[in-house]
């Protein structure tokens, strides 16, 4: 096992660990205590507690700042004999951690900033918590969230190289999310998870040739909707209506349906009948719509139509 801790206090022979964070272990930890609480109160466990007790597994403790570079590479290296995606080296960033606190005091959302980490709590143990039992926000599509919202959308697609490029990873978890309102963060999170409507009613109102190349362009849908939320005079109410659940309500779903209708098919009519896209779509090369530039094109019309600013989380 591997820890980090930004300090490390020996007193009488014991070891005092402050703020404690998991960096390589989590497999021998979670198989431990999941093998004591299937056998709580088994009469063999207390018959052999010294035995259980005289186990020891090495422990390595890096002192530093637990989100520092060092520990980053530190995590990288100790992890290397089991493949494991670059978001899980990333879960116990400070950023990380201060999100998963915002996202639940604020919003009662629970934030998985480590895979499967929902599932290990019991119904109970939400509702102790104070957050929304059915689901929760999940570490990568919440990095496209941040993207989509920066408009980045190549590197929506690119979610790799954003936890392992250092700046990329800055720029797309900014410090500045930490004093936005949670609700705002769920609302364009949210997005995705009833995409397919909005993108549908899109497909269904366009030409055969229009249609094509909107059903490519998922994320650029899910970015533009979100600006056409943050630019909604009705956006307090919106985010009372459903910035502090996952839930998928079916008023929200015909809300998306909405501002599908009446503001992203024009502006997406309009930039993609122009003349440098027209080839691309007669050759079916739809890999500009994968590109901030065509975003930014879309946010320029919605701007001239519809009074849109530049707006963020």
């Amino acid at each position: 096992m591997t820890l980090a801790a930004e300090q490390l206090i020996f007193e009488d022979g014991h070891a005092i660990i402050k703020v404690p964070r998991l960096l390589n272990g989590a497999q021998t930890v979670t198989s431990v205590d999941k093998f004591l609480t299937d056998n709580d109160g088994n009469p063999a466990i207390e018959g052999n507690a010294a035995i259980l007790e005289s186990i020891k597994v090495l422990a390595k403790i890096v002192v530093d700042d637990p989100s520092s570079v060092f520990v980053t590479n530190v995590t990288i290296c100790n992890n290397r004999q089991n493949p494991v995606e670059p978001w899980n080296l990333r879960a116990n960033d400070r950023i990380q951690c201060d999100l998963h606190d915002k996202l639940r005091e604020e919003a009662g959302v629970f934030y998985s900033r480590q895979e499967n980490a929902f599932r290990n709590f019991s119904f109970e143990d939400l509702e102790e918590m104070g957050v929304e039992t059915a689901r929760d926000v999940r570490i990568r599509p919440l990095a496209q969230t941040f993207l989509a919202v920066q408009g980045e959308i190549t590197r929506m697609s690119k979610l790799p190289d954003v936890f392992e490029n250092q700046k990329w990873y800055e720029d797309t978890f900014r410090e500045s999310y930490l004093h936005s309102d949670a609700r705002k963060i769920v609302l364009a999170y949210k997005v995705h998870l009833v995409l397919r409507d909005p993108l549908q009613l899109l497909i269904e109102r366009s030409s055969q040739k229009l249609a094509t190349a909107i059903s490519r362009a998922r994320n650029l849908v899910w970015a533009l909707l979100i600006q056409a939320i943050l630019n909604d005079p009705k956006l307090p109410q919106v985010l009372e209506d459903y910035g502090s659940s996952l839930r998928k309500e079916a008023a929200f779903r015909e809300y998306l349906r909405t501002i599908a209708s009446s503001r992203l098919f024009p502006i997406l009519k309009e930039v993609l009948s122009r003349d440098e896209y027209k080839e691309r779509m007669e050759k079916e090369r739809y890999d500009f719509l994968r590109s901030k530039e065509v975003f930014n094109q879309c946010k320029e019309v919605g701007a001239e139509k519809f009074n849109w600013l530049k707006k963020s989380l």
